[in-house]
């Protein structure tokens, strides 16, 4: 498959560059090939908002969300609750 790829150049905090490079040395990619799947899953999630979804297809996509590291799911009361 041919991409038209054109060269960016981008500007990140240290820190926030420091934690990109961790998740693509663990996802065994670079830190372009992360960046750029991790735009594609922030654009792609925006396309369908969620209340457009069967509960099933809803259940389905925030699992999905959850193991592709784009959202944390958590049971129970929240801290401010507790």
């Amino acid at each position: 498959m041919s991409r038209d790829i054109a060269p960016f150049g981008l500007r990140l905090p240290s820190d926030l560059k420091a934690l990109i490079e961790g998740y693509a040395r663990a996802n065994k990619r670079s830190v372009n090939s992360e960046i750029v799947g991790r735009l594609e899953n922030s654009v792609e999630a925006t396309q369908r908002p969620l209340h457009s979804y069967s509960d099933g297809e809803l259940i389905r996509e925030l699992m999905d969300r959850y193991e592709r590291g784009m959202i944390s799911i958590r049971i129970g009361p929240t801290k401010e609750e507790e």
